[in-house]
């Protein structure tokens, strides 16, 4: 019994988590607003992460972001499992701190010319708002997938802004929560 919240979440989280495009760019909100949250998302990338291993057709990367955007590294990399291994170090050390520079985290996954589409995992409102969506106009944009997690309903606001960055990239839009067993769920 205890193993039905993970197969209900491998069932239905996981294929959403893991895309249509093979070359996936994980845009993690690290923020203090997350902070519930680190926990289960950490785990849903690590899944997600060795899952498209197994299938080793993909390239990834990962990228934090608070007051600053931090990526895993400088360019995306073949999902293979001894590079999925050695993304997982990092995922694990990956903390909460203040901000949320959502403009510069998608102006760096951007910049990735292998990068087929951005996965955005966040709880809230970036600091600059308005920069960040007059910037998807300029910027060389994939489609932007958002995942908002929280367990209470999210505000207009939010609401407004995620829908407006998955409709200008042409990307897609989830509200994920966190059960009571600590796992994620749609």
């Amino acid at each position: 019994m205890s193993s039905s919240p993970h197969v209900s979440y491998s069932q239905s989280v996981l294929p959403l988590f893991m895309g249509k495009n093979r070359n996936t760019t994980f845009v993690l909100d690290t923020s203090n607003g997350m902070n519930a949250f680190m926990g289960p998302v950490k785990n849903l990338i690590i899944q997600t992460l060795t899952a498209k291993a197994s299938l080793r057709d993909s390239l990834f990367n990962i990228i934090s972001v608070s007051y600053k955007a931090t990526a895993w590294s400088s360019n995306m990399l073949p999902c293979t499992p001894g590079i999925v291994y050695q993304a997982l170090n990092w995922i694990h050390t990956l903390q909460t701190s203040p901000g949320r520079d959502l403009y510069t985290a998608l102006a760096l996954a951007f910049t990735d010319p292998a990068c087929q589409s951005v996965h955005l995992v966040t709880c809230g409102l970036p600091d600059n708002p308005t920069q960040c969506l007059a910037s998807l106009s300029t910027l060389v944009t994939r489609p932007v997938h958002t995942f908002h997690v929280s367990n209470i309903p999210m505000n207009n606001d939010i609401s407004d802004f995620l829908h407006c960055v998955s409709s200008t990239t042409r990307g897609s839009c989830y509200n994920m929560s966190v059960n009571s067993e600590n796992v994620v769920e749609v």
